[in-house]
């Protein structure tokens, strides 16, 4: 077997069980944009969310369908206060202030709620499962904020709260530009170097 042909294949096995084991975990990506403005999505499960909040006295995923819609946005507050208060973004020393927290309104996760029901049930006829349908019920949450200014390197931290589980992290320092309208066409270029 050539190296090329090895390398392919150990790039291609290392991917699958990256992913494989990845599906069922919280991720999170950031992004730090024009040098002090940081954005992060976090995608999680809801469910096993309010499991770990709840603890023995976690409502089943039938008690959360069927309950009334004022208790469902009562607990789903619980579940953004806890994610708002708990993570915490450092850079260096300094903690990042004035953080933008951004979650589904109450009106999605109550359909959430009721999807991820009826899928389940569904599923229990069936007898079906795929790893597609592991994170299908996963829902985003997003946190926006500025880096201080003066600082110009350090370390970044974030805190996410325990009930969160294992949170798989991807940093990104994407380059950004502004394309100026043209009269016929608008062009974005960039050098890359594969």
């Amino acid at each position: 077997m050539s190296l090329k042909v090895w390398i392919l294949l150990s790039i291609i096995g290392a991917s699958t069980f990256l992913n494989a084991h990845g599906l069922s975990m919280s991720t999170a990506h950031v992004q730090v944009r024009n040098h002090t403005h940081l954005s992060m999505r976090v995608e999680y499960d809801p469910f096993k969310l309010i499991a770990k909040m709840k603890g023995a006295k976690a409502p089943s995923l039938a008690e959360l369908a069927s309950m009334p819609r004022e208790t469902l946005n009562k607990l789903y507050g619980e579940l953004k206060l806890t994610l708002s208060q708990d993570i915490k973004i450092h850079f260096g020393s300094k903690m990042v202030s004035l953080l933008n927290f951004r979650f589904l309104s109450n009106d999605d996760f109550a359909k959430e709620v009721r999807q991820k029901f009826m899928k389940v049930t569904m599923n229990q006829s069936n007898k079906h499962h795929s790893h597609a349908d592991v994170r299908e019920h996963f829902i985003n949450m997003s946190v926006d904020g500025f880096l201080p200014k003066k600082q110009k390197e350090g370390t970044l931290g974030i805190d996410f709260p325990t009930q969160l589980g294992d949170v798989m992290v991807t940093f990104s320092k994407p380059q950004t530009q502004t394309i100026k309208a043209e009269k016929k066409v608008s062009r974005y270029t960039q050098h890359i170097q594969l």
